[in-house]
């Protein structure tokens, strides 16, 4: 993948046999940088362009942004609305589709023989499959270890629900070690992900890391 930037003589390609990455050393340009790329991926029209083989992406699509590590959680709504989603159509097959219709009877059953106790008849217009997924507060599990093994899951769980192809992560390398980034970059190449680390400083080199760097002149090289 390609990535054009109105501000920028150099396009940065995201090869998938390495990590590209992009230092900003000049404070101003790195904030209009960051800015450009969030309202690109919410749809503005903001001097970004990817591309993939020589044709346009649409970024909401393709790529995930990154910059708030602190707040960061795998339950995000819409990913698991997607889970929810997908257990649904699963739940429509077989085996399980049977064995889940007769439960929400039962279910259904149990509700209907409670509503005896009133003077009135009540009924359970939303028992079905969905509803009782969303009742059941499905959640991720996210018990990582480290920030670098919750943003591998995360990035396996988008490609998986939401076909996301490329992840932009902004200063993960200070809270990172250099040791851990470098597990972290090999492990992302091997499960297949695209990666841009963009940073506002230099680090030491991952192996066969790609970098360009746009010092506090606005020189790129």
């Amino acid at each position: 993948m390609k990535i054009a930037y109105k501000t920028m003589n150099t396009v940065l390609e995201i090869e998938p046999d390495r990590i590209s990455s992009l230092i900003v050393e000049e404070p101003s340009f790195f904030y209009q940088l960051l800015q450009d790329f969030k309202w690109t991926l919410q749809g503005e029209d903001r001097g970004v362009i990817f591309s993939k083989q020589d044709k346009p992406v649409i970024p909401s699509k393709a790529v995930v942004f990154m910059s708030d590590f602190i707040d960061f959680t795998l339950n995000q709504k819409v990913l698991l609305t997607k889970i929810i989603n997908e257990l649904e159509q699963i739940a429509q097959k077989a085996p399980y589709y049977e064995r889940i219709q007769q439960l929400v009877a039962q279910l259904e059953g149990e509700i209907l023989e409670l509503t005896l106790q009133f003077p009135c008849e009540l009924s359970c217009e939303k028992l079905n499959i969905q509803n009782v997924l969303k009742a059941a507060g499905i959640k991720i599990e996210d018990d990582y270890e480290t920030l670098a093994e919750r943003i591998l899951a995360f990035m396996d769980l988008e490609r998986e629900f939401e076909g996301k192809e490329l992840f932009v992560l902004v200063n993960l390398r200070c809270l990172i070690s250099h040791e851990e980034m470098q597990k972290f970059a090999e492990t992302a190449l091997t499960r297949e992900h695209l990666i841009l680390l963009i940073d506002n400083k230099e680090y030491p080199k991952l192996s066969g890391e790609n970098r360009t760097i746009i010092d506090s002149d606005l020189c790129e090289f």
